[in-house]
C-alpha cells in the first residue's frame, strides 16, 4: 500500500513539474526502492529534500544500556582529579594556568585545576572505556571533554569573583556533563533526549553523593 501511495505520488509531481524536477524526482524514485530493499524506507518529499526517518521507527536496542555507559565515563572523568588528589596529596599539583591571569587581574582558573587532574581524567577514562567495550578513543574524548566542561566552570566562577572550590548552583555540574554528552552522542546513536536524561542523571547523583562522599572524606566539599 505505501509503494502504491509513493508511485501515485511520484508520478502527479512527474506529469506537473519540469524537466529538472522530473530527473530529481526519478532519482528519488530509486533511492526509495534501494532503501526499501534494504529494510530501511525513508518519506521523501517529492522534487526537494529527505524528511526524517519516519517518527514510528523504533530506536536501536542497548541504547539505554550506552546512556548508562556514557554516564559512567563522565562520572570517571570527573572524580579522576579527586582521586588523583587523594593519593598523590600536593605532589605533581601544577595549576593548568600556571598561575597566569586575566585581564581582571584574577587567575585564568585558579590553583585547584592541575595537570594531574587533566592527565588522570583522560586516561581513567580511556582505560574505562576499553573495559566497557568502547572505543579508547571515545574514553579520552570524553575525558577530555569534560575537563573542559569543568576548566570552562571554573573560568566563569573566577570572573564571577568566586574562590576556588566555592559553589555555584547550576553551574558546577551542567558544562563537565553536557560537553562530553554532546561530543559523545553522534558516535554512540544518542538523541537530544538521550543527552538531556544522561546529564539530569548526573547532576542528580552529584548532588546526591557529594555530601557523602565528603563525610568520608573522598571530598573536600560537600559540593
Amino acid at each position: 500500500m505505501l509503494r502504491r501511495v509513493m508511485h501515485w505520488t511520484l508520478q502527479t509531481h512527474y506529469n506537473t513539474q519540469g524537466a529538472g524536477c522530473r530527473r530529481e524526482t526519478r532519482r528519488m524514485d530509486r533511492q526509495w526502492h534501494a532503501s526499501h530493499r534494504v529494510g530501511d524506507a525513508r518519506i521523501m518529499r517529492p522534487c526537494g529534500r529527505r524528511l526524517h526517518p519516519a517518527a514510528n521507527q523504533q530506536r536501536p536496542p542497548g541504547i539505554a544500556m550506552t546512556s548508562l555507559q556514557l554516564l559512567l565515563l563522565i562520572w570517571i572523568a570527573n572524580g579522576a582529579p579527586v582521586l588523583a588528589h587523594t593519593l598523590f596529596g600536593p605532589r605533581f599539583a601544577h595549576p593548568v594556568d600556571g598561575g597566569a591571569r586575566f585581564l581582571d587581574g584574577r587567575p585564568f582558573f585558579g590553583t585547584a585545576k592541575t595537570v594531574r587532574g587533566v592527565a588522570a581524567a583522560v586516561v581513567l577514562t580511556t582505560l574505562a572505556a576499553l573495559s566497557l567495550g568502547l572505543s579508547p578513543g571515545l574514553g579520552a574524548l570524553v575525558g577530555s571533554a569534560a575537563v573542559a566542561g569543568d576548566l570552562l566552570t571554573s573560568f566563569i566562577k573566577r570572573r564571577m569573583g568566586l574562590p576556588p572550590s566555592s559553589r555555584a548552583r547550576g553551574l558546577d555540574h551542567v558544562p563537565e556533563s553536557l560537553l562530553p554528552a554532546l561530543v559523545a552522542a553522534s558516535r554512540l546513536g544518542l538523541a537530544v533526549a538521550d543527552v538531556a536524561l544522561v546529564v539530569g542523571m548526573f547532576v542528580v547523583l552529584a548532588v546526591g553523593l557529594s555530601p557523602v562522599l565528603c563525610r568520608i572524606r573522598v571530598r573536600e566539599t560537600p559540593y
